[in-house]
Order: structure tokens, then C-alpha cells, then sequence
């Protein structure tokens, strides 16, 4: 399973390298910090707070090449994940303004495994070459 793993993340990031999109552009995808009115923080917080209390959640944009990687490898360990396209939500500004606060960034993808933050696609990608997805706990876990 982790040769599998290993095979389809070196896949994808060279195909990804091969595409002539710009680490500019895919920095204005997560876009700046935006101004949420106070009762839109707080449903936004409330619902980041219950839905990372999930095995696996992932918070994407649609669009976003890097969610599709991150995606991707979690359907290769076969994991069981929830995931939030944030361009299809009409709260999806406040969501990745309070996830600024909890995890340093506002950028997609942003990946949580047992309620933490495993980071972006780099982060999550270093992670799930040691990771596989137990049926059995229904939950990610790290191989030696």
C-alpha cells in the first residue's frame, strides 16, 4: 500500500510540475484575509470546530490543482474524508479566515487527520507516505 502511495504522489507531483501554472496564481486562489462580520465568525467557527472533529476533512476550492492532489492521495490510501469545497459555500471566506487563526494559513488545501492540522498539500503529501487508512478504526494511521 505505501509503495502505491509512493508511486502515485511522485506521479502527480510530476505532472503537476509539468503544468505551466504559475505559484503566483495558485497564491491569489487562497486570496487575502477578508473582512467577516462577527455572527458570520462565529457560525464559521463553530462549524470548522465540529467538522475537524472528524477522522479526515479536507478543506478545498474546487478549482484549486493542489486540493485535487491532496484529494487524490486520499483516495489512493483508500481514506474515508469529508471534504468542503470552500468556492461552493457561501461562507467559505469566513471558514478560511478562522482557519488563519487556528493553523497559520488561509490557503487550500488544508488538511485535518485526527483534529490536526496535517497543513497544506506539502505537508499532507509527507504525511501520507508514512500513513494508511485502518478500516478497522476508521482512521489514518502512521506505518513504521
Amino acid at each position: 500500500m505505501v509503495t502505491v502511495l509512493r508511486r502515485a504522489l511522485t506521479q502527480t507531483f510530476s505532472s503537476l510540475q509539468n503544468r505551466s501554472l504559475s505559484l503566483s496564481k495558485c497564491r491569489r486562489m487562497g486570496g487575502g484575509s477578508s473582512k467577516t462580520d462577527p455572527a458570520a465568525e462565529k457560525m464559521a467557527q463553530a462549524f470548522v470546530d465540529e467538522e475537524i472533529k472528524k477522522p479526515a476533512v479536507v478543506f478545498s476550492k474546487s478549482y484549486c490543482p493542489f486540493c485535487k492532489m491532496a484529494k487524490a492521495v486520499l483516495n489512493e490510501v483508500g481514506a474515508k474524508y469529508t471534504v468542503h469545497e470552500l468556492d461552493e459555500r457561501g461562507d467559505g471566506d469566513a471558514i478560511q479566515d478562522y482557519l488563519l487563526k487556528i493553523t497559520g494559513a488561509r490557503s487550500v488545501p488544508r488538511v485535518f487527520v485526527g483534529q490536526q492540522c496535517i497543513g497544506g498539500v506539502r505537508r499532507h503529501a509527507k504525511f501520507m507516505r508514512k500513513a494508511h487508512w485502518s478500516h478497522s478504526s476508521r482512521k489514518l494511521e502512521l506505518s513504521n
